[in-house]
């Protein structure tokens, strides 16, 4: 797992129009979107390239389209998803859609999209399951979600480092974070009074100012969102290493026997292990095995 740049030039709720052969009607007034719209894009991506950063991120659409429930919204962001295509194919695209699955009669095209990222707490989130996510990623297409729910500070705090165990079980390409500290740009917030915050205690905020906001106090939350993925890096080395060839029978299977105790540790993505201890432990016993594979010359 890496990072990726978010590109928000193009903002597709700020608009509404319908293709009308090679103009596109925007607030009822007929103009040529695509001739202008096209050249703002194009402006953009040459940013990127002189940047060398367009294969770094991805352009972020729209923020939880719901177009199940308006028709313009599907027409708007599928329109816009075609000039993006036809100005800069390399160019990712990148949809949090919350209601169906792509590709599916009604939704966005396959083509369109290049990185789908689900809500897990609402909407499609309840139908998340391996074979919906590992069918998506066949037809060469990344799967990210976001689980704004998860981490929270009045939920129990193994929460805020299950989901990246969740990630690896379910083989999920990224996760998104949509903010750590929205009390920066959100009016009357006080990051230490909760009942100032917008959103769900925890939501957004993982990272606190000090009293003169010259600097970042971090949270338990963050710490064990880190601990969590020191978690997934356990397991990749783990994994990694049983395919090698130094490995007698035995070891492979005591290997294989540990990826299977941290699979059982989370039962799908709203029913998970509470018990600190067996998170501990189980690492503990995957870094001794890996220790014991390194002094043989075994692992990666």
């Amino acid at each position: 797992m890496g990072f990726l740049i978010l590109f928000d030039f193009v903002k597709a709720s700020n608009l509404y129009w319908e293709e009308k052969g090679d103009h596109y009607i925007l607030n009822n007034n007929l103009i040529e979107l695509k001739i202008l719209k096209q050249s703002e894009i194009k402006k953009e991506i040459e940013k990127l390239k002189e940047k060398n950063l367009l294969d770094k991120g991805y352009v972020y659409l729209w923020d939880e389209p719901a177009w199940n429930k308006s028709e313009w919204v599907r027409k708007t962001l599928t329109s816009l998803a075609k000039i993006i295509r036809e100005v800069e194919p390399n160019l990712k695209i990148y949809i949090t859609y919350p209601e169906g699955v792509p590709g599916e009669k009604g939704e966005l095209p396959l083509d369109l999209i290049d990185i789908w990222c689900p809500p897990v707490h609402w909407g499609i989130g309840m139908r998340l399951d391996k074979k919906l996510i590992d069918e998506f990623k066949s037809k060469n297409k990344q799967f990210h979600v976001y689980y704004n729910r998860i981490f929270l500070v009045d939920l129990p705090a193994i929460s805020s480092r299950v989901v990246p165990l969740m990630l690896w079980k379910y083989n999920i390409d990224g996760l998104f974070l949509w903010s750590t500290n929205y009390y920066t740009y959100a009016k009357n917030v006080n990051p230490w009074d909760t009942e100032t915050w917008y959103y769900m205690k925890g939501d957004g905020i993982f990272l606190y100012p000090n009293e003169k906001f010259d600097d970042v106090i971090d949270s338990i939350r963050w710490e064990l969102l880190r601990e969590g993925l020191e978690d997934y890096d356990y397991l990749f080395y783990l994994r990694e290493t049983l395919k090698g060839k130094k490995l007698t029978d035995g070891e492979k299977k005591y290997g294989e026997d540990l990826l299977k105790q941290a699979s059982e540790l989370v039962k799908d993505f709203w029913n998970y292990e509470l018990d600190y201890e067996k998170y501990r432990d189980l690492r503990y016993k995957i870094g001794a095995f890996l220790n014991l594979i390194k002094e043989k010359g075994g692992l990666l």
